[in-house]
């Protein structure tokens, strides 16, 4: 056992389950994680962090305080210039059950983060698992595809590109194998 989750009181008709990522070698894993702050009712706490596990330790540690209830972290595939973790940054932690969100990329080690997408003063985008390009395609591109406004969009890690592919504002959800 690793960790304990603290359950989270929606005061409605669902629950929050936490979101995790492993790495490739499953050696460590990157989880949301709802925080205690302190108060009367700890079930009712707003705050959702970033943890990371470290699976052999048998230890944690905590990347980023208040990234939001709907982070979905994702480990990217190891690709030849290593591996990044992404994950979904709310715009107002607080009121994360509503929030817009911005995808973010790091190292695995939390350093180098960078807010991607979307760009600067654009409407954020809603909480979903982001997709990886799948290794072994005949690319030097880190690519991540994403739905926003109801259109797939790939963004680039590296260059920080990005390139909308459908335009019908018509798809919900991605899956890239």
């Amino acid at each position: 056992k690793l960790t304990d989750i603290l359950a989270y009181q929606t005061h409605g008709s669902w629950s929050w389950v936490t979101q995790a990522s492993w790495n490739a070698d499953g050696a460590i894993l990157y989880a949301v994680t709802h925080r205690n702050d302190g108060s009367s009712s700890p079930e009712e706490s707003t705050h959702f962090d970033l943890d990371v596990f470290f699976i052999g330790e048998k230890s944690r540690r905590t990347l980023r305080e208040d990234v939001g209830m709907f982070a979905y972290p994702s480990f990217s595939p190891q690709y030849a210039g290593g591996s990044n973790l992404a994950y979904l940054q709310a715009s107002f932690p607080q009121q994360s059950e509503t929030s817009p969100y911005r995808l973010v990329v790091m190292d695995i080690d939390g350093s180098n983060e960078k807010e991607i997408f979307p760009r600067e003063g654009a409407e954020g985008m809603l909480p979903q698992v982001v997709q990886w390009q799948p290794v072994g395609s005949n690319s030097a591109q880190k690519l991540i595809a994403v739905v926003y406004l109801g259109n797939i969009w790939l963004v680039d890690v590296n260059a920080g590109t990005l390139q909308q592919i459908t335009g019908d504002g018509l798809t919900e959800r991605i899956t890239w194998k």
